[in-house]
């Protein structure tokens, strides 16, 4: 057993395994009072056994952490959060999420951004960070949950500007519509199975809607795609 804090959540995980604690050192925080306590009953850790296509490689405190992020993702709305799919970083105090396609690369062009930017670039999370709305505005907080290269950090960023990277040999960013900007939200943000939670996350995309910028970045993988897009949305002109 031990408490952790996520997005400002106080979370008791009564844990049997060791891979959630080392995974969560970062948040761990001692606190008398938890806003959640969590567990994982051996028919839950064996349903994430059972969904994983390489069965055999992984062991069951790896399933054990699957089934607390799932947990967690459950319950976020409950304290105006959410899980999205996206990398977030924050550079000159500005946050950005970069939402694609598996496959697509947003993690290659996050590391174009820091290559341009360098220290002034922090990077929150490379894949799954929560969203959390404090007093009707969003913040990206990160999360162990961090793709395959572990890229994040146990901070947070106010969140302005939303991405969609889209692959093209000629480097520009434009506007993303609101109409696209829904879909890629819906798509890429956690949906939990609770009634009162999915119409909390609805809410939750919603105000992302009206309070971020959306743009589509059509890019290649040269420096150069880095700095068209940081110019574009950085000083909010379109090239």
């Amino acid at each position: 057993m031990f408490k952790a804090e996520l997005a400002e959540i106080k979370i008791q995980f009564e844990n049997t395994y060791y891979h959630v604690n080392k995974i969560m050192l970062p948040w761990v925080n001692d606190f008398s009072k938890p806003d959640v306590i969590l567990s994982a009953t051996d028919r839950e850790i064996q349903y994430e056994a059972d969904l994983d296509e390489n069965k055999g490689i992984h062991t069951n405190s790896y399933y054990e952490g699957i089934c607390f992020f799932r947990k967690i993702s459950e319950i976020l709305p409950n304290y105006y959060s959410c899980v999205f799919h996206a990398a977030v970083f924050e550079v000159n105090n500005v946050g950005i999420a970069l939402m694609a396609e598996s496959g697509v690369g947003k993690t290659t062009h996050m590391l174009l951004w820091q290559e341009l930017f360098g220290s002034n670039l922090k990077i929150i999370n490379g894949d799954k960070p929560i969203l959390k709305l404090k007093n009707g505005v969003p913040y990206a907080y990160g999360t162990p949950w961090c793709g395959k290269e572990n890229f994040g950090c146990n901070d947070n960023t106010r969140l302005r500007h939303i991405c969609l990277i889209n692959r093209s040999s000629k480097n520009y960013t434009e506007i993303l519509g609101k109409d696209k900007a829904f879909n890629l939200l819906f798509n890429q943000v956690y949906m939990p199975k609770g009634t009162e939670q999915l119409v909390e996350t609805m809410k939750i995309i919603n105000i992302l809607l009206n309070d971020c910028e959306f743009w589509q970045i059509n890019c290649n993988k040269e420096i150069e795609a880095a700095e068209i897009a940081s110019n574009t949305i950085l000083s909010n002109k379109l090239l």
